[in-house]
């Protein structure tokens, strides 16, 4: 349930969105925010948990997060790893919270039931990890994920809080999302999709990946869901047919990343997005003050196409 503060935040994240609009000014206030890279899941097409990359101090975090509220951060969408494992999550959320900042919180779900209260409290949304019905699910997310995720999404749902599962699509349940769909229904709760990425993070092939047809298969049986007004699929229309057209048309991608939303990595590094390797690494960033580091990612080259679902759906309404 969205309270009075929210509606207020709301209504400033809609005046920048006009002030793009109309006066084009371009300026990230949407951050995407890997906390760590540490997880209690290890799923077999992430690779997360495996990495080094140094986390932040806490003295660093919350600076860097001081610097942001001062540049007019608008909105939060905390990730990981599994964000909620962060010493800091909760002291982090309460700081951004008090400052009109918006959080959103990507989970697995397992320590929602702990943090429900928190996440209540202060999140005006929870997305949870769900890659499919229990056998699939399991396969790639571990024995028990599938349990702890659905509770998760009742628990969320029961509280008030907006939520969502995103399910990863593979070879092994792209040909099954309608009965995805099916179950998304039982629960009452709406499904995104995304494809699993061809390159693990270690750049080795995932042999879970699709042919460029298989996607399309996936795709189209979304675009005729949405126009039969299936209510438990996340992706909007427009985004989906956006999708097709990469594949089907010489289109090159018009993205918002680097202009109005970016990345910060769990080493503060700041990128475009996940999908964009070019960072302003977190060293240059402190000497040059986040505003310049915003400034430079537009001298990074634009992608030509992104099948990261968020960012469609970000895009299409932008």
């Amino acid at each position: 349930m969205i309270k009075l503060k929210e509606y207020l935040d709301f209504a400033s994240l809609a005046g920048e969105l006009l002030k793009y609009k109309t006066l084009g000014k371009e300026k990230p206030f949407i951050l995407t925010w890997s906390l760590t890279n540490r997880c209690n899941l290890d799923c077999s097409y992430c690779g997360l948990p495996g990495l080094t990359t140094p986390e932040l101090s806490s003295e660093e975090l919350f600076n860097y997060l001081d610097t942001a509220i001062k540049e007019n951060l608008k909105v939060l969408s905390l990730t990981g790893g599994e964000p909620l494992v962060h010493k800091d999550f909760e002291k982090f959320v309460t700081k951004a919270r008090s400052n009109g900042v918006l959080i959103s919180v990507n989970s697995n779900g397992i320590l929602v039931p702990k943090k429900i209260d928190f996440l209540k409290r202060n999140c005006f949304q929870v997305v949870i990890s769900l890659d499919g019905i229990e056998s699939t699910n399991d396969m790639y997310r571990g024995d028990g994920s599938f349990t702890k995720a659905v509770e998760a999404l009742r628990l969320l749902k029961k509280e008030g809080i907006k939520t969502h599962a995103c399910c990863v699509f593979t070879r092994d349940n792209y040909n099954r999302l309608n009965e995805i769909l099916d179950f998304a229904k039982t629960i009452d709760v709406p499904f995104s999709f995304q494809p699993v990425a061809e390159l693990k993070l270690t750049y080795e092939p995932y042999d879970k990946a699709m042919s460029k047809e298989q996607i399309l298969e996936a795709v189209e049986f979304m675009i005729n869901e949405k126009k039969k007004g299936n209510k438990y699929l996340k992706n909007s229309l427009t985004s989906l047919e956006y999708w097709k057209s990469l594949y089907t048309e010489d289109l090159i991608a018009r993205c918002f990343a680097g202009k109005l939303f970016a990345r910060v990595e769990v080493n503060g590094d700041l990128k475009k997005c996940g999908r964009v390797q070019e960072v302003i690494p977190y060293k240059e960033l402190k000497n040059i003050g986040l505003a310049a580091s915003f400034k430079k990612l537009k001298d990074f080259d634009e992608c030509t196409s992104c099948e990261a679902w968020s960012a469609f759906n970000s895009n299409s309404v932008l």
